[in-house]
């Protein structure tokens, strides 16, 4: 009798979970999101990650720093860029590219 009433209320509790997600679901508020134009108004979840043209710099310039320091350990004379010079100031952008 016990796993009768269990299962009826664990039943019940499913149903109450759909009802509440439905509504969840259907809500009006959806309505109020801006609507992008072009790709560039678009703002994605990894934007937030891209280096600044000044720390991309920074960050290749230690990676040549620890590859020359790699290369000396093995008696390999590596030169890299020039340390005014870098390759590539902003990210790469996928934006536009199927628009």
């Amino acid at each position: 009798m016990i796993f009768i009433s269990a299962s009826r209320n664990l039943r019940r509790a499913a149903t109450l979970l759909c009802v509440v997600a439905a509504i969840g679901c259907s809500a009006s508020g959806a309505g109020d999101l801006p609507v992008p134009r072009v790709a560039s108004d678009l703002v994605l979840p990894l934007d937030a990650y891209h280096l600044a043209p000044e720390d991309q710099a920074r960050v290749q310039r230690a990676r040549f720093m620890l590859v020359k320091d790699c290369m000396r350990r093995f008696r390999v004379d590596f030169q890299g860029p020039s340390p005014g010079r870098t390759r590539g100031s902003a990210p790469p952008s996928t934006r536009g590219a199927h628009a």
